[in-house]
């Protein structure tokens, strides 16, 4: 939790989403999905009074969420002592060599040469999380991670899709805000299970000229989570391999396209 700035509410689907695509969570019983089994452990927190409810869901879940004081600092100094995760600042980053999770709090300090400078140094991270606020403008970025599984990005904006995210191809979980067409190449990331693109802007498309998502997109069969926001997601060319993982689906989607999966939320 301390991956997140203090005092920030967090989305419930997003912190058990990350939990899952970092392998921190395994199924209670056969029949329970990974997500199923996040959002339990999630609630075991909140009745232990780690974690503090700010928001329910209109069925009564949990919407949004943040860890009191006093656990956020008990994560940071833990996390610190066993090289769980590490925090990117302005100052000093010295250890980040041997780092494996990097989290940033402040999207500008992407804009510091020393701070780009660092992160070159640090060849077995496994997750790159920005959670500072949103950044408006375009900023640097380091993206030459060959192990790294998690990206989260939504907080930055990207005027082009970056190009080297095709390279990850170790990603799970994938989170940008890019207001562009994603590349037919994006279904190179086989193993990729979360795939969540954002927009910037609020774009009025007319006729038929609006469609996001290349036709490769029901070839990543690992797919678990599809969230492309204002975007269309075109009808397969054949309903015999769809994507079998999938259970959550968000955006604007053909209804030929939501009927092929009566199980998706």
């Amino acid at each position: 939790m301390g991956v997140f700035p203090h005092d920030s509410d967090i989305t419930a689907s997003k912190l058990t989403n990350l939990w899952c695509a970092e392998g921190f969570v395994q199924p209670y019983w056969i029949q329970t999905s990974l997500e199923d089994s996040a959002m339990k452990s999630l609630k075991k927190l909140v009745s232990s009074n780690v974690i503090k409810v700010r928001e329910h869901a209109s069925s009564g879940g949990i919407k949004t969420c943040n860890v009191y004081p006093a656990f956020w600092h008990i994560c940071m100094r833990e996390a610190g002592e066993h090289k769980f995760f590490h925090v990117i600042d302005s100052i000093a980053n010295q250890g980040i060599e041997s780092q494996r999770r990097l989290c940033i709090h402040n999207n500008a300090v992407f804009g510091i040469k020393n701070v780009r400078k660092s992160t070159t140094s640090a060849p077995y991270v496994r997750s790159l999380l920005c959670t500072g606020p949103h950044h408006q403008y375009p900023i640097p970025m380091y993206l030459d991670f060959s192990l790294l599984r998690v990206l989260d990005a939504l907080t930055i904006r990207f005027y082009g899709f970056p190009s080297g995210v095709v390279k990850l191809v170790q990603l799970r979980y994938l989170a940008i805000t890019y207001n562009g067409m994603l590349p037919d190449s994006i279904s190179k990331l086989r193993d990729l299970q979360y795939l969540i693109v954002h927009q910037y802007l609020s774009i009025i498309y007319y006729g038929n000229s609006r469609s996001y998502l290349p036709m490769e997109v029901w070839t990543m069969q690992e797919l678990r989570h599809l969230e492309v926001m204002g975007s269309d997601m075109p009808d397969p060319s054949s309903e015999d391999v769809l994507l079998p993982n999938l259970s959550t689906l968000s955006g604007s989607w053909p209804q030929a396209s939501c009927s092929i999966f009566p199980s998706v939320s």
